[in-house]
């Protein structure tokens, strides 16, 4: 490829509060034309749970940090986006619904777009409750 990362990752979220339903818009730019797929998880910071330790003991009071809650996608491979022409975007939508012991304020989405090798070529995240995350380039 002529550059490491040959697209953009963007996602965004709207939240219903009397339905808990969430519809996520993922979306890729590509540089390249080529097969993308594209991996969306719901992500819970700070969830506080039990963790056995190295040393075998069950710590009942353990901090998790970015746990995956739910998979949007079908599976970890993502889903296909088919062929993605170079110098347009893609997108694909997903909705779920916020169960009742999830913390709304700690919850976030995950998308990660993969390229025909199946390596993530690029990710956003972004707050579940009317979060967003546009492209982001850094040169």
């Amino acid at each position: 490829y002529e550059s490491v990362t040959h697209c953009g990752a963007a996602v965004s979220c709207v939240y219903d509060e009397a339905s808990k339903e969430v519809t996520v818009n993922a979306r890729m730019y590509s540089e390249l034309t080529m097969n993308y797929r594209i991996a969306a998880y719901v992500v819970e910071d700070k969830v506080v749970g039990e963790q056995t330790q190295s040393t075998g003991e069950v710590d009942t009071d353990y901090t998790h940090r970015h746990m995956v809650r739910h998979m949007l996608s079908s599976n970890v491979r993502g889903d296909a986006l088919s062929q993605v022409a170079a110098g347009t975007e893609a997108q694909k939508k997903y909705t779920f619904t916020v169960s009742d012991d999830w913390n709304i304020e700690n919850l976030s989405v995950a998308v990660l777009i993969m390229d025909d090798k199946g390596h993530v070529n690029n990710m956003a995240t972004c707050q579940v409750d009317g979060g967003s995350m546009d492209y982001e380039y850094i040169n």
